[in-house]
């Protein structure tokens, strides 16, 4: 077993099919093809008595060549987002604490996430912001942005995701103005040099004008 961040321990991550270095034919690729490991969270301990599987499949490749490599990548990938990144499969988010690093290394959701620790405000300010960071990330891995170190974040990166995420003008400039908030915190520490957020516009709100009722119109 080893140990990670927050009491947290895994098994070792394994591929599947075993074997498959030693495969040839085509026939194994109507197998599946993932990387696993057994997560431990004491916070649910209930829950997964056993361990949660953390599954990743990697079948969508049609030559047995290109399958090893994926699924090599694939472990490689898995065991770095569980011990240098302290992810949670469970509950989906990068473990983080007042006393986490900010560093330019660090993937973007996962730099978001502790910079969400760094910024003061009032509780409710503070409770949008993770709302978003939360709702972000679901756009952020369907955009593959998941791998993306935070030092390499452009403004055409943040455009996307703000855009991809088909938010009301309102909400988008909300989206705006919190993630400037937190790339001003990430400046600080040196995790990226600009503040990609700056140079996008805000949305316009149209504004609805209500009817006046006068006796006039009855008249």
């Amino acid at each position: 077993m080893k140990n990670l961040k927050n009491g947290c321990t895994r098994t070792e991550v394994y591929i599947s099919p075993k074997n498959y270095k030693s495969l040839k034919s085509k026939e194994y690729l109507k197998k599946q093809w993932f990387v696993e490991c057994r997560f431990f969270d004491p916070l649910f301990e209930s829950k997964y008595p056993k361990g949660f599987q953390y599954r990743v499949k990697s079948n969508v490749f049609n030559s047995i060549s290109e399958r090893k490599l994926a699924v090599e990548m694939a472990k490689e990938e898995m065991e770095k987002k569980l011990d240098y990144h302290n992810f949670n499969p469970i509950t989906k988010q990068f473990m983080a604490s007042d006393f986490e690093d900010l560093k330019p290394d660090l993937f973007f959701h996962e730099a978001l996430t502790i910079a969400y620790t760094k910024i003061s405000g009032s509780s409710h300010y503070l409770k949008q912001i993770l709302w978003a960071i939360k709702r972000m990330q679901t756009f952020i891995e369907k955009l593959r942005y998941e791998y993306l170190f935070i030092k390499d974040v452009k403004i055409w990166h943040i455009k996307n995701l703000l855009e991809s995420m088909k938010l009301t003008p309102s909400v988008y400039n909300k989206f705006r103005s919190y993630l400037m908030s937190l790339f001003k915190e990430m400046i600080q520490y040196g995790c990226i040099d600009h503040n990609p957020c700056r140079e996008i516009i805000k949305k316009k709100i149209t504004k609805t004008i209500r009817e006046t009722l006068s006796d006039e119109k009855y008249q």
